[in-house]
């Protein structure tokens, strides 16, 4: 009997080693957290019989950001080998495997944006009731005389609501440019690394979503208001365009926090000229979420939290998933 189970042991150690070298040599980290949350989307919609699809205003956005990328993606591609013809180097490829590793790179981007979309349809179909009171409750116990996003009001002005919409939209520039010069750096452990954590970061935040959803300050408090926030053509912009991309319950935790904290986490880490250059933006697109009444402060310290801790499991999972091999997965 002893033996039996010493050999059934060793065969199930042996089936589960090499299941789990076949998953480190063919799946990314980031795919294995995307593709099921994914397929888990896709059984709710099922389940609940509503279809699968893409808000007209989204799937705009996906076919510019799209096309952006692929533009730089080709113009780079074309200074390089023009840049290796005039200096007389060996010429690159016009596309290689690792060039096919990009945009491998992007699908995990991709499964994140559609996923998020549909959270616009699934979310009143899975969630509880609006969880705005306890999110002002908490910020009331720290906040007891006037809460920030009221107190912001004697700052506004137009101009400033301009600057705060401007650097709250740069929000979506941060991980294109951190895509590119990574891997056309050829820093792809800190590009995996960033990858990682942006997946944790925004698959945690959509379960925070479902357990708290809450439609944010700027409709909690509405009557709070004294003081319009005013502003021209940029904040106009930005308020259309997060009326139209949003999830309607995407308040705790604060992605907007949580990603650029990641994105300067990673940042000062791996590439200091980036880090200085993204500071100042990312420094008032933060102050911007309780500016423009996005989020209370208990969102906003939740994103800095789970920023941290994606980072720092990314790093850990990143250093032993990646740590045998010598050549770039495919």
């Amino acid at each position: 009997m002893t033996l039996w189970l010493y050999i059934k042991f060793v065969n199930y150690s042996y089936l589960c080693n090499m299941a789990l070298k076949f998953i480190k040599k063919h799946f990314h980290p980031e795919e294995l957290i995307s593709i099921p949350f994914l397929l888990l989307f896709i059984i709710i919609h099922i389940v609940y019989k509503t279809s699968i699809n893409l808000r007209p205003a989204f799937l705009y956005w996906i076919v510019v950001v799209t096309v952006f990328l692929l533009s730089v993606f080709i113009f780079i591609k074309w200074f390089k080998i023009f840049y290796a013809m005039i200096s007389n180097k060996v010429s690159a490829d016009w596309f290689g495997w690792q060039d096919a590793l990009f945009f491998r790179y992007l699908f995990s981007i991709g499964i994140i944006l559609s996923v998020y979309d549909n959270l616009h349809d699934i979310l009143p179909l899975i969630s509880s009731p609006d969880k705005d009171k306890y999110l002002y409750l908490i910020d009331s116990m720290v906040f007891r005389h006037v809460h920030p996003t009221v107190f912001m009001q004697k700052f506004i002005s137009a101009e400033l609501t301009d600057w705060m919409s401007f650097c709250y939209l740069t929000f979506f520039f941060y991980i294109p440019v951190l895509l590119f010069v990574f891997f056309f750096s050829k820093l792809i452990n800190p590009l995996r690394i960033l990858l990682l954590a942006v997946s944790i970061t925004v698959f945690v935040g959509f379960i925070g979503y479902w357990l708290v959803p809450a439609v944010g300050p700027s409709y909690f408090l509405a009557n709070h208001y004294s003081v319009d926030l005013g502003g021209r053509a940029i904040s106009n912009f930005t308020s259309q365009t997060i009326s139209a991309l949003s999830a309607t319950r995407d308040v705790f935790p604060s992605l907007h926090i949580a990603l650029s904290s990641v994105y300067l986490l990673v940042t000062i880490k791996y590439h200091r000229i980036l880090f200085f250059i993204f500071l100042p933006f990312i420094l008032f697109l933060q102050i911007s979420t309780v500016y423009l009444r996005y989020h209370y402060i208990i969102d906003i310290l939740a994103g800095y939290v789970l920023a941290v801790l994606a980072v720092w499991v990314s790093e850990k999972i990143c250093a032993w998933w990646y740590s045998p091999r010598v050549s770039l997965p495919l």
